[in-house]
């Protein structure tokens, strides 16, 4: 048998194109800047209340089929969306800030 040596390289590249590894992060939030409206929206209006309310909404544009100002049917619509935005930018702000103070206590 012939004996051959072997050589391990650590931490060291031999060469550029080397394989690149994805991030080994973990994400707890809900959310990001680039999905926070289409997630929100969608699971809004999942809701059959929300979607009553756009629909109302959408009749009351209608001049011949109007029974309130356009403006006083998108109000209930507007508000409860806004509120229910803010709690959400709440919520996922304290899911990023969770693990970053569990990993910073002294156990």
């Amino acid at each position: 048998m012939t004996e051959r040596t072997r050589l391990i390289y650590v931490n060291y590249k031999r060469d550029v194109n080397m394989r690149s590894f994805p991030s080994n992060s973990i994400s707890t939030t809900k959310y990001n800047a680039v999905t926070f409206f289409p997630k929100f929206f969608f699971e809004q209006f999942g809701r059959a209340s929300n979607f009553f309310f756009l629909f109302m909404a959408c009749v009351a544009l209608i001049p011949q089929a109007a029974i309130i100002s356009p403006y006083l049917a998108v109000m209930p619509l507007v508000i409860v969306l806004a509120v229910s935005a803010i709690k959400e930018i709440i919520e996922d702000t304290r899911r990023v800030r969770s693990p970053l103070i569990a990993s910073l206590s002294v156990a």
